[in-house]
């Protein structure tokens, strides 16, 4: 396959991170985006100098796709009514992957890459993630999958994902899986040596219930922030000891001072918080400084958190277009 260039679309292609990294990767040419927010399309078009338009992948007759060599999809994760069930294609019916399935059953592209959360592995007790199985091998594909941590690929955050593979026939075929690094032991070093936070050390996440946790050198995944208190939150003194007793304000819990991502004083004297900048989420998924800026911060914020790591993406696509070894 890389004696050409390798033609894919772009499903749920958000704000272009498996197009960003594939084309940093090798000789990849996208053919083809949809995406039904019209946040991600606008950053999409921007970067991309394209024109694209708000497309529900529902309605998409799977003639009017380009023909391509690999299909690319981080698609949404909806439940399967299938409890006893075990029926393949038939059981995805009504839900976005089915969507995915149908596009290959028409086109037949000779690879697919899918990518979705780690927990798509144990949900409805792994029914869910074995009926995604079935059904690609129904449809004529050899499938591997590997969950992957960002951390593992030149990014100091926390964010493992989970990517499959399909190769159509059994014919000869170049194994992508495992990635190299997926086994190694975190090779992140710090958020400061990696350009990533423009002044502290300290890093906090804040979520709705329970006590915060407290990070040195990476950040957690960075997710779809819901009310304010899902992204991580850093520390401007660094230099000193930040503590869980010092996120307590007036004996209230964490919400309460990190409410609308404001920064507040957190107990003593000239100590505060603030939450990650755009910017500082953007290296964090490896795009470059700037690739969401055009929409609000609550939608880049909420565009970067829906996104996959560039650098995961490069690295797979290596793998797909030279055979390089483990190692990315």
């Amino acid at each position: 396959m890389n004696s050409k260039k390798i033609k894919f679309i772009d499903l749920f292609g958000g704000i272009g991170g498996f197009r960003l990294g594939l084309e940093k990767a090798g000789n990849f040419k996208c053919v083809f985006y949809s995406d039904i927010d019209k946040y991600s399309v606008k950053i999409y078009n921007k970067n991309f100098g394209e024109n694209n338009d708000t497309t529900d992948i529902r309605t998409i007759n799977s003639q009017d796709i380009p023909d391509h060599d690999l299909l690319c999809a981080g698609f949404p994760c909806q439940p399967f009514s299938i409890a006893g069930k075990q029926r393949g294609f038939a059981d995805t019916r009504g839900t976005l992957f089915h969507e995915i399935a149908r596009i290959l059953e028409a086109k037949k592209p000779s690879m697919f890459l899918l990518e979705n959360v780690k927990g798509l592995l144990n949900h409805d007790k792994g029914r869910t993630f074995a009926t995604i199985i079935q059904t690609l091998s129904q449809l004529g594909y050899v499938v591997e999958w590997e969950l992957l941590d960002s951390q593992n690929f030149g990014v100091p955050q926390h964010r493992e994902r989970v990517f499959i593979i399909g190769h159509l026939g059994n014919g000869s075929r170049r194994q992508v899986f495992p990635i190299g690094n997926a086994n190694k032991k975190n090779i992140t070093e710090n958020v400061i040596s990696h350009g990533v936070l423009t002044s502290p050390k300290k890093l906090v996440h804040c979520a709705y219930k329970g006590s915060p946790r407290i990070y040195d050198k990476i950040t957690p995944t960075i997710t779809t922030p819901s009310g304010g208190g899902h992204l991580p939150y850093v520390m401007l003194n660094s230099h000193k000891v930040l503590t869980k007793d010092l996120m307590m304000r007036d004996g209230r819990d964490n919400r309460s001072c990190l409410r609308s991502g404001r920064t507040f004083e957190i107990g003593i004297s000239g100590k505060s918080i603030r939450r990650l900048t755009p910017v500082e989420c953007e290296r964090l998924q490896s795009f470059p400084d700037n690739w969401t800026q055009g929409v609000s911060d609550t939608q880049r914020y909420k565009q970067l958190g829906n996104s996959v790591t560039v650098n995961v993406i490069k690295c797979i696509g290596e793998k797909i277009f030279r055979g390089v070894k483990n190692d990315c």
